[in-house]
């Protein structure tokens, strides 16, 4: 009967997968159910902000076109018109669902209403690589509460991920936390299974298959991160970072660096050719293949150097100098090459983390502040850095390439988020794994901790009972045989049970705990910030519409705008 009963429960995988499709499906309520009457006014789309409308005239143009993208709006600046140079991906997945469903001739309904709903199911999306990539550096615990936080964070991660917010910011995170995602499966992988050249050289694809499938996917999400974000070169020097400091961790205790090589390098190889074919296709192309092939350059030469170090025994300590002198003339070669080119790096990572006083005149501009943050995160900014300082001691113990990259990865966009407030919206991520980490980290310490006091109470009697069963045996009837067995039986029923009851109580306070501090107060957040009304109103659209049909034509002809540019 118990065997019947074990085999019908259903399997972990089944619990967590249904777990995660209920957070998905919460995630998705909360950015469509609160915004709907804002977005939807009516016969029209009231998008949200100022950005999108932007972007929705170039998904309209292009799902009129599908797939010829318009390089050139007439409307762009008096009285030139402009060079339209956002990056291609964005405009096309927006697009093409929108021309699928419109038979190739999609109406502005349509087009509209498409667009509307993508940023939302982008934005709940993101729960799915949180998930995985809490379960594959810690448990499916911690991926499960990771995802749920992700799914209900109020601040700049859920506005730019809610219906009618038809902007880039939506595929930005989905794609850069889907690269993170595969990066760490890849780098896990190529640990455990001893991935080195000497793989390479044996034709040992048994042992290369999975990281490199891994790296290729990674190198794959990174490609549509950049192709959907034109200042993507951010986050490759996100990887960049990670790479040197694990591979003088690395080569500090004596490791072998070739896994680190055969994951890196696959990867930005795959993201360098799906960017080459958009040959200066849009503005700041320049700076993500400088960035990708640097990427490239780093981790051969970083392999490199470890690896002659090694064979000459020279001392380990010189290896960060090395590192450190290496770096040192690869700016000095690309000031010499191509000064244009280190001068735009140059002032985008001032702007990125120390922008010009002109600049915070934009919103998203300024810098985070400990008041921006608990409205944006609430307690969980909080615990995400305590967290930070608790991953720090294990990655400097373990030197685990995996949780490194995680550490890597959440300094950078924490220093980021404080110099422009529009990096908080990638932090959202790194907060929410951070926190369910230091969190379900207390809950199991507790657990345990409460575990063994009850243990070291019960245990000894146990002992002694069976002890004394042990030195009466020869004298036993069997009737009394049959008593003390029943006896025993009895005991641990009980023990069972007050140990039930005990973990359960235990569970349910620690849950309405948690609940309390990190759920609650940011469920009301994220209701507040779904609910607010960010477009123009009715009285703005009415206006806009007499004056297209009441007001004359600006110029003699139609079409002198269209005359400025050349006919492709």
């Amino acid at each position: 009967m118990n065997k019947l009963a074990i085999r019908a429960r259903p399997p972990t995988y089944a619990i967590y997968g249904l777990a995660l499709a209920l957070i998905f499906g919460v995630a998705l309520f909360v950015r469509v159910y609160f915004p709907y009457d804002n977005v939807f006014a009516g016969d029209w789309v009231r998008f949200q902000l100022n950005d999108p409308w932007f972007s929705m005239r170039n998904i309209e143009n292009l799902a009129q076109h599908f797939p010829h993208r318009s390089l050139f709006d007439p409307y762009g600046a008096y009285p030139g018109g402009s060079y339209v140079g956002t990056a291609p991906f964005f405009d096309w997945l927006f697009a093409f669902p929108a021309w699928v469903l419109g038979a190739g001739s999609p109406s502005k309904g349509v087009i509209e209403t498409v667009a509307a709903y993508l940023p939302a199911i982008l934005g709940a999306l993101v729960t799915v690589p949180v998930y995985f990539i809490a379960k594959e550096l810690f448990d499916r615990k911690t991926g499960i509460l990771a995802a749920a936080l992700i799914a209900i964070l109020p601040g700049p991660f859920l506005l730019r991920t809610l219906l009618g917010f038809t902007d880039h910011h939506a595929t930005e995170i989905l794609f850069s936390t889907l690269t993170m995602l595969f990066l760490i499966l890849a780098l896990k992988s190529a640990k455990q299974r001893g991935v080195s050249l000497g793989s390479v050289r044996r034709g040992d694809w048994g042992t290369l298959r999975k990281p490199l499938t891994f790296s290729l996917l990674a190198g794959i999400a990174l490609g549509l991160y950049l192709l959907s974000w034109r200042s993507g070169a951010f986050f490759v020097s996100i990887v960049l970072v990670f790479a040197i400091v694990q591979y003088v961790i690395d080569h500090l205790r004596g490791r072998s660096t070739d896994y680190l090589c055969l994951v890196g390098v696959p990867a930005l190889l795959v993201t360098l050719l799906m960017i080459v074919p958009f040959w200066r296709g849009y503005s700041l192309w320049k700076l993500q293949l400088a960035s990708v092939l640097l990427g490239v350059l780093a981790f051969l030469a970083l392999s490199a150097s470890s690896y002659f170090m090694t064979r000459w025994k020279i001392r380990r300590i010189f290896y960060p100098i090395v590192v450190v002198a290496l770096a040192g003339i690869a700016v000095a070669i690309l000031h010499l090459v191509d000064h244009s080119l280190f001068s735009l790096i140059n002032d985008k990572l001032s702007l990125a983390f120390n922008p010009s006083e002109g600049g915070t005149a934009i919103s998203e501009m300024r810098g985070l502040s400990l008041s921006t943050a608990w409205e944006y995160f609430g307690l969980a900014f909080f615990i995400s850095l305590a967290s930070l300082l608790t991953l720090l001691y294990v990655t400097l113990k373990e030197g685990a390439a995996d949780k490194s990259l995680l550490l890597v990865w959440s300094v950078i966009t924490l220093v980021a988020a404080f110099g422009q407030q529009r990096f908080a919206y990638y932090f959202a991520v790194n907060a929410a794994l951070l926190t369910a980490y230091l969190s379900w980290k207390i809950l199991d310490l507790a657990r345990f901790k409460q575990g063994a006091e009850r243990s070291g109470i019960e245990e000894p009697s146990r002992n002694a009972v069976l002890q004394v069963v042990e030195e009466q045996k020869p004298r036993l009837t069997k009737k009394a045989k049959r008593q003390k067995e029943k006896a025993q039986k009895r005991r641990q029923e009980d023990f069972r049970t007050r140990s039930f009851n005990s973990g359960y109580v235990y569970r349910l306070v620690a849950l309405i705990v948690l609940f309390s501090a990190l759920f609650y107060p940011n469920i009301a957040n994220a209701v507040h910030w779904a609910n607010g009304f960010r477009g123009p109103d009715q009285d703005w659209r009415e206006a806009l519409v007499w004056m297209e049909a009441n007001t004359p034509e600006p110029f003699s002809d139609p079409q002198f705008y269209y005359e400025l540019y050349e006919r492709p």
